[in-house]
């Protein structure tokens, strides 16, 4: 049977080996605020699906009544798309030395949401609007 002191002793040793990690461990701020390839790579696949999916609703709208619903629908899947952008953009946060580039990307965002709705999706400024916004954290 094992003693209370030993189970004790052998957790704070782990713990102490955990936090040497975590303390060793590269920080956040070491990478300056840019955004990652992954991050790129899977905010850019999300944008070009909702242009992708608006435009194939645009040249629908050719068809009676099943364009019309499939047009819709991807107003609808486009709507999200952007709502998925937006807030990464707003809890992506920026670096210390960028104060005022988090009100310029969401403005830009929010921006070429609006746009790209205005448009009816058929111009991809939604994934136009997030490379410009991927250019203006990483310069």
């Amino acid at each position: 049977m094992r003693n209370f002191d030993d189970v004790e002793t052998q957790y704070l040793e782990n713990d102490s080996a955990i936090q040497s990690q975590i303390e060793s461990a590269p920080s956040e701020a070491t990478n300056d605020g840019k955004i990652s390839t992954g991050e790129k790579v899977l905010l850019t696949l999300i944008s070009l699906s909702g242009d992708i999916a608006e435009i194939l609703g645009f040249f629908s709208m050719a068809i009676p009544i099943i364009g019309q619903v499939i047009f819709f629908l991807a107003v609808v899947y486009g709507f999200f798309t952007s709502a998925i952008l937006n807030i990464w953009g707003f809890f992506r946060g920026v670096p210390q030395n960028k104060k005022n580039l988090l009100s310029k990307r969401i403005i830009l965002l929010l921006g070429g949401g609006i746009g790209d709705t205005l448009t009816s999706g058929f111009l991809p400024i939604r994934t136009t609007t997030l490379w410009i916004s991927i250019y203006l954290q990483n310069k």
